[in-house]
């Protein structure tokens, strides 16, 4: 009984001491593995994690992409737009080039019709009809107002030019662009003596027809009416004085017709229609009075061979 207790017990103290031996071998094969791990790991980094790839796009919506490709087409229409506009600027000339090739047109249809030069410095040169020059050329080409005055200063030379320059500086801005009438006055005020204005203008207060044709007294009246402006400033001061001028035989008819009239120039057609009627009359009755005074004179002559050839007749054979 003894033997067999001890011979457990024996079993018993192999089997603890196996189970430690074991037990010690495990822990000195994890520590020899761990330090052959760290042997071979010493200094060497830990892996770069590469980077986390971009998320997937999301899917557009079909309204979105209709305004995508609206906007994309928008933008294409306006390039084509700028394109053209780019191509019409190149083409057309600029606003300057085309104010300076009309001014240009005109003044060289103006200088086609060869309007005289006016120096203001010559002694027989006459400011009125250097005027009336520039004026018929002018309505020739339908010219009038501040444009007419451009032109018209192209023939200005030597003193009148110089006279111009300064004209137009000293005009007040609030005057505007300059007219052709005051033009005109500031020329004949320049240009023309105030004493030979003066006397023009008496000239001109004391102007009658007299024997003067219609035609005459037409051409006069205008001439010295420049000198006096304040007398026929407005139209119907101007058909006053006129008329009042005329001779006795036109005046009386033509007063009672302007009653009707409210323009000068159908004043001065009727004067004329008037006159030429009035010549006719007065040349028939001239050419009935030398025809009825042939006629006597034929009558009385033809009787006298009436007779004589009567008496042939009568005379025997």
């Amino acid at each position: 009984m003894v033997r067999t207790r001890n011979s457990n017990t024996d079993t018993q103290d192999v089997t603890q001491e196996t189970i430690a031996t074991i037990m010690a071998k495990g822990r000195t094969k994890k520590a020899s593995t761990q330090k052959r791990k760290s042997k071979y790991t010493k200094g060497v980094q830990d892996p770069v994690q590469p980077p986390t790839a971009a998320p997937a796009q999301t899917a557009i919506s079909p309204e979105v992409g209709q305004m995508f490709n609206a906007v994309n087409s928008a933008m294409e229409m306006f390039k084509a737009f700028m394109a053209s506009q780019n191509e019409r600027r190149d083409a057309i000339p600029p606003q300057s080039n085309r104010q300076n090739n009309f001014e240009s047109s005109k003044v060289n249809e103006f200088l086609k019709l060869s309007p005289q030069l006016f120096h203001g410095s010559i002694a027989d040169e006459d400011p009125m009809l250097w005027l009336e020059g520039v004026k018929k050329a002018l309505r020739a080409m339908k010219v009038f107002d501040n444009e007419a005055v451009e032109l018209a200063a192209y023939q200005l030379r030597d003193m009148a030019g110089a006279w111009f320059e300064m004209w137009e500086k000293e005009r007040d801005e609030d005057d505007g662009l300059p007219t052709w009438e005051k033009f005109e006055e500031a020329i004949m005020s320049n240009f023309i003596p105030e004493e030979d204005r003066e006397a023009k203008a008496t000239e001109f207060e004391q102007l009658k027809q007299g024997n003067k044709s219609m035609q005459e007294y037409y051409m006069e009246f205008i001439r010295l009416a420049k000198h006096a402006p304040h007398m026929v400033k407005i139209e119907k001061a101007k058909i006053h004085r006129f008329v009042g001028d005329l001779d006795y035989h036109i005046k009386d008819t033509t007063s009672a017709a302007t009653v009707r009239m409210t323009t000068f120039s159908s004043v001065v057609g009727f004067t004329k229609h008037l006159e030429k009627d009035r010549q006719q009359m007065r040349e028939e009755k001239e050419h009935n009075k030398k025809a009825g005074t042939v006629g006597r004179f034929n009558g009385t002559s033809s009787g006298g061979g009436r007779g004589s050839s009567n008496k042939e007749s009568l005379a025997p054979a």
